[in-house]
């Protein structure tokens, strides 16, 4: 007899060999506070992360495309910035309708300044990514009546200078289509993970969220068949991803893991032992086994920074520090792009007898 199951697992499949991610990829995460969850945890496993860096948190799948434009072409924002730079009388702030707040300052000036300077580093970092990673969080945007356009953020501007609505699927594939082409014949070897998040926009409704959701799923599954039938993101015929795949987020946390035990005590935000499941899937099917254990050796390098020692002159303290730089110009030099000076700089600090700088 069959042993019963509980529940359904999404299984995702393992990517060939060839087409495994590892610590000389570089990464870059788009989208909503989902992407910010994964690339903290590729930050803390030191791999080459750099996220949301152009316009901050974006949730719309229009605000991140626009963003991957903006990104690719380069063109900075000028002094004049009509339709994008907004002022609040009651916050004293300009703020951009296609940025985050926390590119908000009370001078005009430096909020565009630091727009600027996020783009040139935003850009950058597009163009060097070998596994750009999007999040699209909601299919329900604002659109700014004065100059037509749909917001990535209202600042909490008068809602009367707004309209709602849902962006269609029909919209979204076209915007994602049109802006994944472009940034991937600006970069050619780079590949692209798309997801949806599983937060619930619960201020919207439960009805509205799920149609949102739905036609987020919908849009990026498009987008994604539309770019492989053009060629630019088709597969490699061998049961690799090809340079657009979708990743299952939304699935994991509702078909699989399907319990308020895996949310905050919001109800809304994956629980970090949801997002650490997430990552485990992700990690299991797209990394190398060498990056998997790189990982293992990079969280004891990590966790070494959090001993705390009865005496730091003692003679086993000073050989665990010298220990531990060795490990951290072991890691450096078989992974030129990982990078410890954190770690490194914490171990050097306690050490008694200066350790000469090595190569790395």
């Amino acid at each position: 007899m069959d042993s019963i199951s509980f529940r359904t697992e999404v299984h995702i499949p393992t990517w060939p060999q060839h087409s495994q991610l590892g610590y000389a990829d570089s990464f870059l995460l788009l989208g909503s506070c989902f992407s910010d969850n994964i690339g903290t945890r590729l930050s803390n496993a030191k791999f080459q992360t750099s996220i949301n860096p152009s316009h901050g948190l974006l949730f719309s799948p229009l605000s991140a495309a626009a963003a991957l434009d903006r990104m690719v072409s380069g063109v900075p924002y000028e002094e004049d910035a009509e339709g994008v730079l907004v002022f609040s009388e009651g916050k004293g702030l300009w703020s951009s309708l296609e940025h985050h707040s926390c590119f908000s300052s009370t001078s005009r000036k430096d909020c565009l300044r630091g727009m600027n300077a996020a783009l040139a580093k935003g850009r950058e970092d597009l163009l060097s990514a070998s596994c750009i990673f999007i999040t699209l969080g909601t299919a329900w945007v604002f659109r700014h009546r004065e100059s037509g356009k749909d917001v990535a953020n209202c600042h909490k501007l008068p809602g009367y200078q707004f309209d709602r609505r849902i962006v269609s699927v029909d919209e979204i594939a076209q915007a994602l289509h049109r802006a994944l082409s472009n940034m991937l014949r600006a970069n050619p070897n780079a590949r692209v993970l798309l997801t949806v998040s599983p937060v619930r926009h619960w201020r919207d409704g439960a009805v509205e969220n799920s149609r949102s959701k739905a036609h987020l799923l919908a849009g990026a599954h498009a987008a994604i068949d539309s770019l492989r039938a053009a060629g630019v993101g088709e597969g490699e015929g061998d049961g690799g991803p090809g340079r657009v795949a979708y990743f299952p987020s939304y699935e994991i946390v509702n078909d699989d893991l399907r319990d308020y035990r895996f949310f905050e005590s919001d109800m809304i935000h994956p629980s970090g032992v949801a997002v650490d499941y997430i990552w485990d899937k992700l990690t299991g099917a797209m990394f190398s086994d060498d990056a998997m254990r790189t990982m293992q050796e990079v969280q004891k390098v990590v966790q070494g920074t959090e001993h705390r020692p009865f005496n730091p002159k003692s003679d086993a303290h000073q050989k665990f520090l010298r220990k531990q730089l060795l490990k951290v110009d072991n890691l450096e030099r078989r992974y030129p792009g990982l990078k410890l000076d954190d770690e490194r700089g914490f171990f050097q600090a306690q050490v008694l007898e200066p350790v000469a700088a090595s190569a790395h």
